[in-house]
């Protein structure tokens, strides 16, 4: 039986996908639940994603697959020295090789950039060598092509987002879906997402703590839904527990706050704007270089100034 054509946006439009490869192997082998693969894998999607004219919306790296959805920008002339600052980081010993490229060679590496056959060969060709190489394996990691699944609209995308920040909770490794650390969900909660989509240009608020809040809103009103048999869902008094929160990030304290102890101050937004002009007097000026703004807390109540500029 012959496999089904892909789909693309060929309209000269950007296109958004969500996009799936599985790992090859025997039923019941989850080489991407061991953490440094899972890590690894994230890492490439990140390297691969600057590389390529190509945003990330949301991923997950489960124990066999991955999902993540994907947005290429609408193709275009890019100027020869961007084009040739981005050959040098695929090809970094080829510089001279790569002054000698005609202008069709030119073009058609502009192409690739803007092409997500040729993202996922690099990003699952990437993986693999790395993999092989600790592994001493040989052959693919990953089994046939991957699937990909044209996303026509902001809510296709939002919908698309929480199926797959859903994923953990399906699969019975988490309650809370930001606590799966092989997530999009989970660098946004800890703040270290500033290479995706940013989550106010999704759910269109100005705020980030609004945004975050209404996004998490949403993905416990899904998980908690009654699903297939078999299949698990968020349960209803970790609905509850997060309703009474205000969607707010939990357990922010579980992870290391340099400005607790590196920190300026703590306190009112009031107290810190005073703070900061203190700092910014005749006699320190030369002290305090940095910040103008109170920063607020992850956990939302108050604000905070930290780093010191010398």
């Amino acid at each position: 039986m012959a496999r089904q054509a892909r789909v693309f946006v060929d309209d000269g439009e950007s296109g958004v996908y969500h996009v799936c490869s599985r790992a090859a192997g025997p039923k019941g082998w989850y080489p991407l639940a061991e953490k440094e693969n899972r890590h690894q894998l994230i890492q490439y999607l990140k390297h691969y994603a600057g590389l390529y004219q190509c945003r990330v919306y949301s991923f997950v790296v489960m124990g066999n697959h991955y999902h993540a959805i994907l947005k290429f920008r609408k193709p275009g002339k890019l100027p020869k020295k961007f084009l040739k600052e981005k050959a040098l980081q695929f090809y970094p010993k080829s510089e001279a090789h790569i002054d000698l490229w005609n202008e069709n060679k030119w073009e058609t590496f502009q192409n690739r950039l803007f092409d997500i056959s040729e993202f996922m060969r690099s990003l699952n060709r990437a993986f693999t060598n790395w993999y092989n190489a600790r592994t001493n394996s040989r052959g693919s990691f990953w089994a046939d092509r991957f699937k990909s699944v044209i996303l026509g609209s902001n809510r296709a995308i939002r919908e698309c987002m929480l199926y797959i920040d859903l994923n953990p909770v399906r699969a019975g490794l988490v309650t809370h879906p930001e606590d799966f650390e092989g997530s999009s969900c989970h660098l946004r909660i800890i703040g270290k997402d500033k290479w995706l989509v940013s989550i106010n240009e999704i759910m269109k608020h100005n705020k980030r703590p609004e945004s975050l809040a209404h996004y998490r809103q949403l993905l416990y009103e899904r998980g908690a839904l009654p699903n297939r048999k078999g299949k698990l869902q968020i349960p209803q008094e970790v609905k509850k527990e997060m309703e009474q929160s205000d969607y707010r990030p939990r357990g922010v304290y579980q992870k290391k706050l340099k400005y607790f102890v590196n920190g300026v101050m703590i306190g009112s937004k009031l107290q810190i704007e005073e703070k900061l002009q203190e700092l910014r007097t005749e006699i320190n000026r030369f002290y305090y270089k940095r910040r103008k703004n109170a920063l607020t807390h992850e956990a939302g109540d108050f604000y905070l100034q930290h780093g010191r500029g010398m």
